[in-house]
C-alpha cells in the first residue's frame, strides 16, 4: 500500500507513514502508484491540449494565399518566383486537408498556380 499523502510505500500493518507521519487507517482505499505502463500518470500541464490548435490550419492556409499574391506580383522574376510559388502551392494542399481555411488554401492554390504558369512562360518566352 502507498501513502496517500507522500506517496512512500507502507507496509499493510503499520497504521502511521514511516516518511511523513500520515494515519494509514483515515485511508478508504489504497493509493497505487502512478505508473506510466498503466497510465495513470496526472496529466502536469492539462491546459495543453495534444491536438493542434485550429489556429495553424487557417495560418497554414494564410501563408499559402500570401504567397500566391507574392508569386503573382512577382512573375517578372521568374527563378525568385519559383521559390515563392513552389511552397506556396505545398502549403496550399495542406490547407486543403484541414477542416479550417480550405477557402483561403484553395485561394492560395489558385494564386499560387497563376503566378507558376506566369513565371515559366516569362522564363521560357521572357517578357
Amino acid at each position: 500500500m502507498y501513502c496517500k499523502q507522500c506517496g512512500s510505500e507502507v507496509g499493510e500493518d503499520l497504521r502511521y507513514c514511516s516518511e511523513c507521519g500520515a494515519d494509514m487507517l483515515g485511508m478508504a482505499e489504497p493509493i497505487t502508484p502512478y505508473s506510466p505502463l498503466v497510465g495513470n500518470v496526472p496529466d502536469k500541464h492539462p491546459e495543453r491540449s495534444r491536438k493542434p490548435p485550429a489556429e495553424s490550419s487557417t495560418m497554414v492556409s494564410a501563408a499559402a494565399l500570401i504567397l500566391g499574391i507574392f508569386g503573382v506580383v512577382l512573375w517578372l522574376v521568374p527563378v525568385l518566383n519559383l521559390f515563392i510559388v513552389t511552397p506556396g502551392l505545398i502549403l496550399g494542399f495542406f490547407g486543403l486537408g484541414r477542416k479550417s481555411g480550405r477557402k483561403m488554401a484553395a485561394a492560395g492554390i489558385i494564386l499560387n498556380g497563376i503566378g507558376l504558369v506566369l513565371a515559366l512562360y516569362n522564363l521560357i518566352f521572357g517578357f
